[in-house]
This record gives structure tokens, sequence and C-alpha cells, in this order.
């Protein structure tokens, strides 16, 4: 009788916590991938589970940087000996990462397409993007290349690039439990979109355009990590 009472409550509290609403007032999301997302969901076949495609999607990320961890497992391949890591590789980086990113756009659509929505398919969801958010960012820094006193970028901006952009998943969602709202961030979309890009230029270019300035003197991994934290202290700034 207690463990019914307390599963009970549990579904309670989740069945609570789902009830929110998204805003997204991006428009890279807006006008360019809700539209593709919304396309794509229309091939799903009603029979297959939202919840596959949820887990389908973090796997990808999984192999996709299980594969960059075989050919870099230090962070140091692209830098010290550039051309190690096969083009083939990084062509791979970038068909995962769309694919990822088209499954985890439209795994809500089609729970609500089917009918099949629940608390635990979002609590699934946002769990695997919490374990997906630090695994694209680590899969980023294969392409950046540590520190070598040469080109990469150090430890240090690694951390702390890392650590930014958990916190602005997890203030997303904090606010989303206290408010009801959830305010999409903007570098989600962004991120996402120049990590394919970024993937498609090494294997088109090669390692080495990532250590030539890229604006003012700037390298683009300067401008990223800026760009991060510019998003944190705007969203911060709301409280």
């Amino acid at each position: 009788m207690e463990k019914t009472v307390l599963m009970s409550c549990i579904f309670t509290c989740l069945f609570l916590c789902s009830q929110y609403s998204a805003v997204d007032t991006n428009p890279l999301s807006v006008y360019v991938m809700q539209p593709l997302w919304n396309r794509i969901v229309k091939i799903v076949p009603l029979w297959i589970a939202p919840n596959l495609l949820t887990l389908s999607g973090f796997l990808i990320i999984l192999i996709n940087y299980f594969l960059l961890s075989f050919y870099d497992w230090d962070y140091t391949a692209s830098g010290a000996s550039p051309g190690i890591v096969p083009t083939w590789v990084w062509l791979f980086g970038a068909c995962t990462t769309f694919c990822a990113y088209a499954l985890d756009s439209v795994d809500g659509k089609h729970a609500r397409r089917t009918q099949s929505s629940s608390p635990l398919g979002e609590l699934f969801d946002h769990g695997l993007d919490s374990w997906a958010t630090s695994l694209f960012i680590l899969s980023y820094f294969s392409i950046c290349s540590r520190d070598n006193g040469k080109t990469g970028i150090s430890v240090y901006t690694m951390y702390i690039s890392l650590s930014i952009v958990l916190l602005n998943f997890m203030f997303s969602h904090w606010e989303k439990y206290n408010t009801g709202v959830l305010f999409l961030p903007w570098g989600y979309d962004l991120s996402q979109v120049t990590l394919i890009a970024m993937y498609l230029v090494t294997a088109a270019v090669g390692v080495e355009v990532w250590y030539k300035p890229f604006l003012f003197g700037y390298y683009i991994t300067d401008i990223l990590v800026t760009l991060n934290a510019k998003m944190l202290i705007t969203f911060i700034s709301r409280f």
C-alpha cells in the first residue's frame, strides 16, 4: 500500500512538472528549422514510439563521440598531427549531429501527433538531453584541439565552455520548473547548426582552418566562447 502511494506521488509530481508551455523566439528556429521538422515528422511511421526517436538520437550522438574518442582520445590529434583523424570521420560527425538534432526536434511533435505524450516521456527526453549537451561540446573540442603550445585551446577554456553550456541548460529547466514556461535558449539551434557547419568545413579544408585568426585577430574558438558567455549573462539577467 505504501509503495502504491509513493509511486502515485512520484507520477503526480512528474505530471505537474510536465505541464508547461515553450517559448521559442529564435528566428533560425521559427523560420527555418521548425518548418523543416514539421515536414520530417510527417514521414515518421505512426507505429514508432516517440521514446524510440529520443533514444535513437542519443545513441547516434554516443556513436559519434566514441568514434572521435578512438581517433582523438586526449583532444590533441587535430593539433599535434593534423590529418590523423580521417576526413570521413568529420563527414560522419556532420551527418550524425544533424540526425540527432532532427530526432530530438521531432520526437515531441511525433508524441503529440500520436497522442502519446506523457510525463515519463518528457523526463526521458530532457534527461537524455542533459547528457547529450556534454557530448556535443566534448566532440567539438576534437575539432579545435587541446592547447599544445602552438595551436588549440587551453584545458581551462575547455572547462569554462562546457560549464557555460551546462549552466544554460540547467537554468532554462530551473526557470521552467518555477514558472511553467520553458524559454528555449537561442544557443541550442545556433550551436547545432554551427557544429554541423564546422564538421563540414573541417572535412573540406582541414583542421588548420581553425588555427588562423578569424576576425580582428580573434580565433573562432574565442568568438564562440564569448557568445556562450554572453547568452548565459543575458539569461541570468532576466532574474
